[in-house]
């Protein structure tokens, strides 16, 4: 198995979200998904929900920055984004479970 990479993921996120392809971002999800710091729901989206996200989301102009660490259960990086008009930085942390992403965290910074 190949290890999953802050950027491949990174550049999964940005295509789907730039693109509003869910299809995009899902093979990196495992069915229990869950995007635990999504702002519009203090509980998260689902992983549908999240795909559902992705389809309408106000999101433009991400790119993937740089990895701050990796191994095989955790991947942590920075990526800029433009979020309604507004361009930010995120700091962001994905859990892993194999070569798919369970849990996903975000901070603006």
């Amino acid at each position: 198995m190949v290890m999953l990479t802050w950027e491949t993921l990174s550049r999964a996120w940005m295509d789907a979200l730039n693109d509003h392809a869910p299809d995009k971002l899902a093979p990196f999800l495992t069915d229990d998904f869950k995007w635990a710091t999504h702002a519009s729901d203090p509980d998260g989206l689902d992983r549908a929900r999240t795909l559902e996200f992705i389809e309408i989301a106000p999101v433009t102009n991400g790119v993937h920055e740089g990895t701050i660490f990796e191994s095989e259960d955790v991947l942590v990086g920075t990526h800029s984004a433009t979020i309604r008009g507004e361009t930010t930085r995120l700091l962001c942390v994905a859990k892993l479970r194999g070569d798919k992403m369970y849990e996903y965290h975000h901070a603006r910074i």
